[in-house]
C-alpha cells in the first residue's frame, strides 16, 4: 500500500476515534440536546457521518453510491450509542475499500454527488476531513454544556 493510502486510512481511523469519543464524554441525556431549535444534536452528527462514510466508501470503491433516502435517518437510531455503531460499521467499510485501492489508482476520477468528479487521490482524504469538522461540533457542544477539558 502506498504511503499516501496508509495515512489516508490512518486520518479517516483517527478522525473516527476522535469523533466517537467526543459523543461519549457527553452525559448520556445530552447527546440529543441540541443547542437551538434548529442547531444539531452530537446524534445527528453522528448519523450524518455514518451516512457520508458509507456513501463515500461506495463511490471509492467504483460501485452506485447508495440511494440517499434509504439512508438512515437520526429518527432512526435509539440512541448516540447505535449511531457509534452504525458510523464505526461504515468507518470498517471505508478503511476495507482504502486498504483495496491501487496506488497506479489514485489519479482515476470517480464520480461524486457533489462535484462531477474528483480524482480518487483526492476523494480519498474526503471523510477523514468531514469527520474532523464534525469532531469540532461535538466540541462545542461540550464547551456549551460546561466542559472545558476535552
Amino acid at each position: 500500500m502506498s504511503r499516501l493510502l496508509a495515512a489516508a486510512q490512518a486520518a479517516t481511523r483517527s478522525n473516527a476515534d476522535l469523533l466517537i469519543a467526543a459523543v461519549e464524554r457527553l452525559p448520556a441525556e445530552r447527546r440529543t440536546w441540541r443547542p437551538l431549535e434548529e442547531g444539531r444534536s452530537a446524534l445527528d452528527v453522528l448519523a450524518e457521518c455514518g451516512n457520508v462514510t458509507e456513501y463515500v466508501a461506495e463511490c471509492l470503491a467504483g460501485g452506485d453510491p447508495p440511494d440517499e433516502d434509504a439512508l438512515p435517518g437520526v429518527e432512526d437510531f435509539a440512541d448516540a450509542e447505535a449511531a457509534c455503531e452504525y458510523f464505526e460499521e461504515a468507518t470498517e467499510r471505508l478503511l476495507e475499500v482504502l486498504g483495496g485501492l491501487s496506488e497506479a489508482a489514485l489519479d482515476e476520477p470517480r464520480p461524486m454527488p457533489w462535484d462531477e468528479s474528483m480524482t480518487l487521490g483526492d476523494a480519498i482524504w474526503v471523510v477523514a476531513f468531514h469527520t474532523a469538522y464534525h469532531w469540532g461540533q461535538v466540541n462545542y457542544i461540550q464547551t456549551l454544556l460546561g466542559d472545558h477539558e476535552m
